[in-house]
């Protein structure tokens, strides 16, 4: 028998950094689950656009390990707060030990445009942002 069920585990991640990352441990208890959706809640977005990697990730001694996913899940979202959803359904992810949710914000052009923008508002004291290297540049 599978359970289905939502989770209401939250943290909170705030960076003014692309590239950043939040890891969240599931299924503690090592139910048996079958993963239909992920979902994290933007609190503020200032971006016209912004990309997230959804990644489902082993827990290996209560660290990351291996991804259970083949492939990549990318989200583009211009919301500006609220919740993010995405549609892991089509995985047919049955899970039965603890393992991380894990959303990866993508460094890529839209985000390297926006902090070279607010290069000169920016106080001393704000996060260079990223290099100009992106990863889809």
């Amino acid at each position: 028998m599978f359970i289905k069920r939502k989770s209401n585990s939250g943290t909170a991640l705030s960076s003014k950094i692309g590239g950043a990352a939040m890891a969240l441990m599931m299924n503690e208890k090592s139910e048996n689950l079958l993963l239909q959706a992920a979902t994290v809640y933007i609190h503020e977005n200032e971006l016209s656009e912004f990309k997230l990697r959804c990644r489902i990730v082993s827990a290996e001694g209560g660290l990351p390990g291996k991804d259970l996913l083949n492939e990549n899940v990318i989200i583009s979202s211009s919301i500006k707060k609220g919740t993010l959803s995405v549609d892991l359904s089509s995985y047919n992810l049955l899970i039965n030990k603890p393992f991380f949710l894990v959303f990866e914000w993508i460094v890529d052009k839209t985000l390297v445009d926006y902090y070279n923008r607010l290069a000169t508002q920016r106080p001393a004291w704000w996060p260079k942002g990223p290099v100009s290297k992106t990863a889809n540049s």
